[in-house]
């Protein structure tokens, strides 16, 4: 769910970047500025986070905050995870058919992992089913 079929970070940032800027509203595009010009100086990982909620929740104002109440940021695992241990990764870099059954699972509004990332990719996998929620963004499993 919400998951690149990529590793390649910019590459995905790149397209994310396009498709806010194709797609979003303008409101959504205001709120996403609000925020980010309210963040202070040398912002942390979780007030940058809660900034970009327009792109990652389908309302452009929801409060992640009660829901991630208690949570640890733990930014280092995060620069890895998206860094060094997925950087070359590419879902359809194995020339072996799949053979399990694979959901490929994306919110419409998901401006952080495009779902139309997987268009080219999908028909690759015979055994992959996409679904994209029309009423979610990154996470459809939250939404």
């Amino acid at each position: 769910m919400g998951t690149p079929p990529i590793g390649d970070m910019r590459r995905v940032s790149a397209a994310a970047t396009e498709f806010f800027e194709r797609d979003a509203t303008e409101e959504r595009k205001r709120i996403l500025r609000e925020n980010m010009e309210r963040l202070p100086p040398a912002p942390s990982l979780c007030e940058t986070l809660f900034a970009q909620v327009p792109l990652q929740f389908f309302d452009a104002r929801f409060d992640p905050a009660p829901s991630l109440e208690g949570a640890k940021a733990r930014p280092e695992f995060l620069a890895r995870l998206m860094g060094p241990l997925t950087a070359d990764w590419a879902v359809d870099a194995d020339a072996t058919p799949l053979e399990v059954s694979l959901l490929v699972a994306h919110g419409r509004y998901d401006y952080v992992v495009p779902p139309g990332l997987w268009d080219t990719l999908a028909p690759k996998l015979p055994a992959a089913a996409v679904r994209i929620f029309e009423a979610s963004a990154h996470y459809p499993f939250f939404e």
